[in-house]
């Protein structure tokens, strides 16, 4: 049986950089971490409910809004979102570890 490892990503980003793709390197780069160095298998992000940028983001990223049961598990505001991902590992084959 697999250990699940969970973590939650946050991100503030002035709005004089907003529409330059920085939150979503930024994001990127934090998922990337979180999986390659520590092994990551479940992400969360909660956000304001109005932050529809936040939103687009996370969902161009792989996010989807959790359940009712995930929010109250996260103990997530009226006026919050929370959504997740789950990262899913492939398996190495013999022909992807002769890749790389």
């Amino acid at each position: 049986m697999m250990h699940v490892i969970e973590a939650a990503i946050a991100y503030e980003l002035s709005s004089a950089y907003w529409g330059r793709g920085l939150a979503r390197l930024a994001v990127q780069a934090m998922i990337s971490e979180l999986i390659q160095r520590y092994h990551v298998h479940n992400l969360t992000a909660v956000f304001k409910r109005t932050n529809l940028r936040s939103m687009r983001l996370l969902e161009r990223l792989g996010f989807s809004p959790a359940s009712a049961e995930q929010h109250m598990k996260h103990q997530v505001e009226p006026g919050e979102l929370l959504m997740q991902r789950e990262i899913r590992q492939l398996r190495k084959t013999r022909s992807n570890a002769l890749r790389g």
